[in-house]
């Protein structure tokens, strides 16, 4: 089996997908082929090179959200992109393309659908991003990592909750000292950590 992966641009969408990778080589079909369509500045080529997966990049076609010159060059960004995608999924030839979102992902799942090649995805986030909402309609099935009261894909679209695959990396975690010293804290007070998902 021959699987493409898409997603970049932070690791975000990258990590859940190598956590799939580990579990397909482990459960999956014995013969497995996986590759991986990125961005060419995006953080995750190393990552990804070093789980032995070869990696591809693609041009970012990302629709500004307010009033930019990006409203000019976005059609040319687009049109690049998707030959792009084309040229990669027609060299590839995979059996099917995973994603959980991100712009790298619009033009690479419209292309593989329109060949009527499986595509999936996964929804992170409670609030579904724009890139998934922009494929949710070419993919056989998007799963998510929360339960909704209404479909956020809307009615013809599949969703099954899923827990978010987990990548367990084995390194040597410092100790509460060495970390608050390294990052200049106090470590006589509390410290409370805070962060959020893609959408903020």
């Amino acid at each position: 089996m021959n699987i493409v992966f898409v997603g970049g641009g932070s690791l975000g969408p990258v990590t859940p997908l190598l956590a799939v990778i580990k579990a397909l080589k482990r459960h999956g079909p014995r013969q497995l082929t996986c590759s991986w369509i990125g961005t060419p500045n995006g953080p995750e080529k190393m990552l990804i090179e070093a789980e032995g997966i070869k990696f591809f990049t693609l041009a970012v076609a990302k629709w500004p959200r307010y009033p930019s010159l990006g409203w000019i060059t976005f059609p040319y960004q687009w049109l690049q992109a998707r030959k792009m995608a084309k040229q990669l999924i027609e060299a590839l030839k995979p059996d099917a393309v995973i994603t959980v979102g991100g712009f790298t992902a619009v033009p690479v799942i419209r292309v593989a659908a329109a060949k009527h090649i499986p595509c999936f995805a996964h929804q992170l986030d409670l609030e579904p991003g724009l890139a998934n909402r922009l494929i949710a309609q070419q993919c056989m099935s998007v799963t998510t990592s929360f339960e909704y009261e209404k479909r956020p894909f809307g009615e013809r679209v599949s969703d099954e909750p899923l827990t978010t695959p987990m990548r367990y990396a084995h390194i040597a975690l410092p100790t509460r000292e060495a970390a608050v010293k390294a990052v200049g804290l106090d470590p006589h007070q509390s410290i409370v950590c805070v962060y959020g998902g893609g959408q903020g």
